[in-house]
């Protein structure tokens, strides 16, 4: 897989086969919110929305991106390669 291919990808599924599932819904399934996978929290701060034909991400913790940038932060690590 390469980057751009990774991109494509559903990040909403991708955190449901990882046992996270949305909290709230808005804008039509557009943006989809949780609590956040990075840490544990009882108001959700964590979203998705698909914009331009791919989803990104945004935590309010301080972090966003796109499903690479979400693949690095749940790794822990800084090497793409690995993340794909």
């Amino acid at each position: 897989m390469n980057t751009e291919q990774a991109k494509q990808l559903n990040l909403p599924d991708i955190l449901s086969a990882l046992g996270h599932h949305p909290v709230k819904t808005t804008k039509e399934g557009q943006e989809l919110w949780y609590l956040s996978p990075f840490r544990k929290e009882k108001t959700a701060s964590f979203h998705t929305s698909y914009v331009n034909g791919k989803w990104i991400w945004n935590d309010f913790g301080g972090t966003g991106g796109t499903v690479i940038d979400f693949a690095l932060q749940h790794l822990g690590t800084n090497d793409v390669s690995q993340s794909l």
